[in-house]
């Protein structure tokens, strides 16, 4: 959606001001899902397989899956005991880049 051209034109046939109210809003790449009850690694497993190959990322299906439960795991680690800030951002930043295979 071109907002700033509805904007322009609204503000060209007269308007003061102009709100919009993107709550409602649907994306045909990212929509609502209802689930169940079901575990935490279940609902992340479903949401990757529904959402695979929908970002053109260059690698095949499988492998975006497993890239992406990868990046999860390696995220979701917690500080160490007596790890300054600055260390686990690099920590983190260097795990990522080794996954990602980038230098």
């Amino acid at each position: 959606i071109r907002f700033k051209d509805i904007f322009a034109h609204a503000y060209y046939k007269g308007a003061y001001y102009v709100l919009k109210n993107t709550g409602a809003l649907k994306s045909e790449e990212f929509e609502e899902i209802k689930i169940q009850n079901e575990s935490i690694e279940d609902i992340e497993d479903m949401l990757i397989r529904k959402h695979v190959q929908q970002v053109n990322a260059g690698i095949d299906g499988e492998r975006e899956i497993e890239l992406t439960k990868e990046l999860i795991s390696v995220l979701a680690v917690d500080r160490k005991d007596g790890e300054t800030v600055r260390d686990f951002e690099e920590r983190m930043k260097t795990e990522v880049m080794q996954l990602l295979e980038v230098e």
